[in-house]
């Protein structure tokens, strides 16, 4: 039998509301054998191999069952000791009614103290996306820094100086960069077609 409808390939709540939760759960009845069971039969037989087929190995359980050290690709990109220099930069919110600014943590002079940024970092805000999705979690500096002062009995430029380090690299001497920020998409560069 050929099936061509949506409704017959997956159950309704698992298309009406756009999320990963198909993807991530198992579903609990077992006996209901749709596209997405399918998908996750699919995955599990590529990564824990085919449990009837004892010669069959998956490429997670040859990871797994096998020391993971003799990948050598991370050392191979980043020798040890050869990184690039990095620079702090430090969220800083000074108090509740203050908004957050970026800081410089000038470590060339001694004590190093926090100074006004030598590149710029946007703060974005992103365009409205569909009704159905958002963002796991609140990562709203405000909030998390006001729990952690709480948590630490500390004020909240303590609290920044502690919790709100970033390290950025400038891979070209001299060359100024800017990059963006978004409390959920982190700091990043906008790539540019030239």
């Amino acid at each position: 039998m050929s099936l061509h409808k949506l409704e017959q390939l997956i159950s309704g709540e698992q298309y009406q509301i756009i999320t990963s939760i198909p993807k991530i759960m198992l579903p609990e009845d077992k006996s209901k054998m749709n596209l997405i069971g399918l998908e996750q039969k699919a995955i599990a037989t590529r990564l824990f191999g085919n449990k009837q087929d004892n010669k069959s190995i998956g490429g997670a359980r040859v990871w797994w069952s096998n020391s993971p050290h003799w990948c050598g690709e991370i050392q191979r990109q980043q020798h040890f000791r050869q990184s690039q220099k990095d620079e702090a930069y430090y969220l800083i919110l000074r108090d509740e009614y203050s908004e957050e600014k970026w800081q410089w943590k000038n470590e060339d002079v001694r004590p190093a103290r926090l100074c006004e940024p030598v590149i710029e970092i946007k703060n974005i805000e992103l365009p409205n996306i569909n009704s159905g999705c958002r963002f796991w979690f609140n990562l709203d500096a405000q909030e998390i820094y006001s729990n952690l002062a709480r948590d630490f009995d500390i004020d909240l430029e303590e609290t920044s100086k502690r919790f709100g380090e970033v390290r950025l690299i400038q891979y070209k001497k001299g060359n100024v960069h800017s990059y963006c920020y978004h409390p959920n998409l982190g700091i990043y560069q906008e790539l540019n077609n030239e």
